[in-house]
């Protein structure tokens, strides 16, 4: 299944609409159907941002395991909460792939910020 069904599948459980992910994610309820039927790509901050707004974990987004995520809002302080989910290699690999992704954006940003600051204090 592809992330943007996977995340549409999330939506529609947690009964929001797709105005409401638009709205949080600051864009049209056009664009957003976009990412849901997979037309245009997320980048890793909107991964991240629909996340926290559905309440779920990237993993989730990448991978539907719809016990998994029963399991993870009706168990609470269970130490089996999501082990089906992390036990998949391929998965966890996406996981880090995003992580080291965003890693690389945050240092150009910090870069490019640094350049600026320096331009700043020169004049």
């Amino acid at each position: 299944m592809e992330v943007g069904q996977n995340i549409k599948k999330l939506r529609e459980w947690k009964k929001y609409s797709p105005q409401y992910l638009a709205e949080g994610l600051g864009g049209s309820p056009e664009t957003y159907a976009q990412y849901e039927s997979g037309e245009s790509d997320l980048s890793v901050p909107q991964i991240q941002q629909i996340a926290t707004i559905l309440e779920v974990s990237i993993a989730q987004i990448f991978e539907i395991d719809e016990k998994a995520i029963f399991n993870t809002y009706n168990v609470e302080n269970s130490s089996d909460i999501g082990h089906n989910i992390l036990r998949d290699s391929e998965l966890l690999e996406r996981i880090e792939w995003l992580y080291e992704a965003r890693i690389e954006d945050l240092k150009k940003e910090n870069d490019y910020l640094k350049g600026l600051l320096e331009k700043t204090l020169k004049t």
